[in-house]
């Protein structure tokens, strides 16, 4: 499979990290999600609430995405307050 405009194979372009059909690993993904950052967080009975999200969408993103660690078989899902 090609970029029709391009032609680049995806793995040319991506790697293999994002290959739909790879082996899992909870592993890989627990590492990929470490070093994303590490938020910090105030455990309550609704969840994760992340006392900070960052300063642009992309990095909120990445610390709600990293407060997923460790993984659980249930997630307390992270959640952050927003003011009004």
């Amino acid at each position: 499979m090609w970029h029709r405009n391009h032609q680049n194979v995806p793995t040319e372009v991506f790697g293999t990290k994002f290959l739909v059909g790879s082996d899992w690993s909870n592993g890989a993904l627990e590492a990929m999600l470490v070093a994303l950052g590490k938020p910090k967080i105030n455990r309550t009975p609704s969840g994760l609430q992340l006392t900070s999200v960052g300063e642009s969408p992309v990095e909120a993103a990445r610390l709600f995405a990293a407060a997923l660690v460790p993984l659980a078989s249930e997630y307390p899902f992270p959640f952050a307050e927003v003011a009004p």
